[in-house]
């Protein structure tokens, strides 16, 4: 009788070990393709952000220099960061913002023809980039980014209107 206990309590152990390995690497298994699909994510971003620098670069005829730079604000992401979804999703945040920024300064040189106003934006732009890596924190992300991207805005010229005239109205014609 003790021995029968003893064989059930064992093979019932034997059981819950491998539950419990089987549910441990499927979570792992888990853990492991949410890793890769974000570091898909991260490898799309980058990749597009890098194609929109190539392109403004190419189109405005910028220095190699300025190339790197911008560059560099993907590629330092996470140099101080950890990779999860919040961060990843800020990283794409800030790399959309930028690109469309960058879309928005070739469509006014291509409207305008005049590149000065553009070059000198992104001059602007990278001469308050972090001069080092250490400068690519977090902080920078979160909000010195957003501030120093404002450079990036095309503000419309305004145009000199002629003051309107008066017109009487239907009111002030039935009163007269």
């Amino acid at each position: 009788m003790l021995s029968g206990t003893i064989i059930t309590a064992v093979l019932m152990l034997a059981v819950l070990i491998v539950i419990f390995l089987y549910v441990d690497n499927q979570n792992k298994n888990k853990v492991k393709q949410q890793k890769a699909a974000l570091l898909e994510q991260l490898n799309t971003v980058k990749s597009r952000y890098k194609v929109d620098v190539a392109r403004l670069v190419e189109e405005l005829n910028l220095p190699v220099e300025v190339r790197s730079k911008l560059i560099m604000i993907g590629n330092n992401y996470f140099v101080y960061q950890a990779i999860n979804e919040s961060t990843v999703s800020g990283l794409t945040y800030n790399l959309d913002k930028l690109s469309r920024l960058f879309s928005a300064l070739q469509e006014d040189f291509a409207r305008s023809g005049e590149d000065s106003c553009a070059i000198d934006k992104i001059d602007g732009f990278v001469e308050q980039l972090p001069k080092s890596t250490r400068g690519f924190n977090s902080a920078f992300y979160n909000t010195n980014l957003t501030i120093i991207s404002q450079l990036l805005t095309i503000t419309p010229p305004t145009e000199e209107t002629e003051p309107l005239e008066e017109v009487e109205t239907q009111d002030e014609l039935e009163v007269a």
